[in-house]
């Protein structure tokens, strides 16, 4: 299979200090779900190789970071994958089948449910700079 439907194992002995101070943040989590979760990090990792935020950071440290907000709230191991995951379906070759497969309907649902919302013509969303009344002034 090819990484864009099922990513191969990447070098997880050395955790970058993002996902390092994720872990810490779910620690709350049984030791099953937090290796799902470091998992999810290494598909979107692969599935996001290459792309970087305006920073020059590798893209992967936004989706970890709002893992990471959702961890603070101690909200559920799908929920927090999900969000690891979040951009895949949109920004990468990787497919909604590959995720299900990997993590289940659930993970597949809430990424692609994302994506409809943030998507959806009328949502406000991407349509920058707008402001609150929807105008556009």
């Amino acid at each position: 299979m090819t990484t864009a439907t099922h990513p191969a194992s990447a070098d997880m002995s050395v955790l970058p200090p993002y996902v390092l101070a994720l872990k810490e943040r779910i620690g709350y989590l049984p030791e099953v779900q937090v290796e799902r979760v470091l998992r999810a990090f290494q598909v979107g990792a692969i599935a996001h190789e290459g792309q970087e935020r305006k920073s020059g950071e590798p893209y992967i440290t936004h989706p970890v970071a709002v893992a990471g907000i959702l961890a603070e709230l101690g909200l559920d191991a799908e929920t927090i994958i999900a969000a690891i995951l979040h951009d895949t379906l949109e920004d990468t070759a990787l497919s909604r089948e590959a995720l299900a497969a990997e993590f289940g309907e659930v993970v597949a649902e809430l990424v692609a449910g994302q994506d409809a919302v943030w998507y959806s013509p009328g949502s406000g969303c991407r349509e920058f700079p707008q402001n609150a009344a929807g105008d556009g002034t």
